[in-house]
């Protein structure tokens, strides 16, 4: 049976953002990619490999700057 896992690269960029890299595994066959979807890594849930970012209501200096930053 193949497994697919999730994960966040090693190496953050200038905005401190890390990569989601995909990891395809079947038997002997073991295939990494880079997936070019860039999170901050607080946002990362690596038990359930998906990103979880709260709702917001009001936007704080620090959320205005992740919105700018992303746009």
């Amino acid at each position: 049976m193949a497994t697919t896992y999730l994960t966040l690269s090693a190496k953050a960029d200038i905005r401190n953002l890390k990569e989601i890299r995909v990891r395809f595994k079947h038997g002997s066959i073991d295939q990494q990619a880079k997936t070019n979807i860039f999170v901050l890594p607080k946002y990362w849930n690596s038990e359930e490999q998906k990103i979880t970012i709260p709702n917001f209501r009001l936007m704080n200096n620090e959320q205005r700057e992740l919105k700018t930053a992303l746009d």
